[in-house]
């Protein structure tokens, strides 16, 4: 009975779980950095290489302790992972708060959980279960397990659906995503419709790209592009509703962070915080005179 028991194992940590992480939530992430999916495709490979020496230590060389010991380790470690979770920040959510459960509780404690206990028992009784009941477990596991989406309790939100968001940070375009903003604060971002309540407006951005705000370094926005001190005078209208405008034209290419470099006339730089709808205006302060 030992040899099904530790079978049913190996069937969790070296087959059950590449099956669940060769995908685009582990392995393939777009928000996963290199450096990260180097390691989760190293511990698939470690465990499931472990996996197959223990199958033939167990089937071939009739070898039952060692492999015990080994599969007991592999189970074992993800517990005391799972229970160190708070000390590293670690957790079982995905990043869009989704979670996959059996009966409310994470799959993988549910499955390891088991297999932990049955190795260990092996080594405390001479009880056995019967040997359909070993295989039909991982088969149930994976058939019971689903996936929970938190529920998004939204006050003022925004839902971008579809839309495409090019990362600066890693030079990569993401694939058809949503994007929930509540007030002030992005709340969720995903590839999977979030499961979202309470009082938003829908964006639909098919075929339409999401970006960081820019910034614009070197700017003046206390003048009227193309008119002297003494057209201004001339045209107030037109500076008027030049004035109005640009705030907006700003953010209409994408720019949400401007730094002044310096103007003679600091005091109109209120004006144009003053704006209901703006980018955010640093002032770096009036230039150095030096007579001659």
């Amino acid at each position: 009975m030992n040899k099904y028991i530790i079978t049913f194992s190996i069937l969790l940590y070296a087959i059950a779980v590449p099956f669940l992480e060769i995908n685009n939530t582990h392995v393939f992430n777009p928000d996963w950095t290199p450096h990260v999916r180097i390691h989760e495709v190293w511990q698939l490979i470690t465990n499931s290489s472990i996996g197959l020496l223990c199958l033939w230590l167990v089937w071939v060389k009739k070898e039952t302790k060692i492999s015990a010991i080994l599969s007991l380790m592999i189970t074992g470690g993800f517990l005391l992972a799972f229970a160190l979770k708070g000390f590293y920040g670690g957790s079982m959510k995905y990043l869009d708060g989704s979670e996959k459960t059996l009966f409310g509780i994470n799959i993988g404690i549910v499955g390891f959980g088991i297999a932990f206990l049955l190795l260990l028992t092996t080594f405390l009784q001479k009880r056995t279960l019967p040997k359909q009941f070993l295989f039909l477990i991982p088969l149930i596991l994976l058939g019971s397990c689903k996936t929970e989406k938190p529920e998004i309790s939204l006050k003022d939100g925004v839902v971008i659906e579809n839309a495409q968001i090019i990362s600066p940070e890693d030079q990569t375009l993401s694939p058809e995503s949503y994007i929930v903003i509540d007030g002030d604060s992005i709340v969720f971002i995903g590839t999977d419709k979030p499961n979202v309540n309470g009082h938003f407006k829908t964006i639909n951005a098919k075929g339409k790209y999401v970006i960081p705000g820019l910034i614009d370094s070197h700017v003046h926005v206390t003048g009227a592009d193309a008119l002297s001190d003494e057209e201004e005078l001339q045209n107030p209208e037109i500076v008027t509703s030049f004035r109005e405008q640009l705030p907006k034209s700003y953010l209409y290419f994408g720019y949400t962070t401007l730094i002044d470099l310096g103007t003679a006339k600091p005091e109109r730089l209120a004006d144009f915080q003053k704006a209901e709808i703006r980018p955010d205006l640093y002032f770096a302060g009036g230039g150095a005179v030096i007579g001659n």
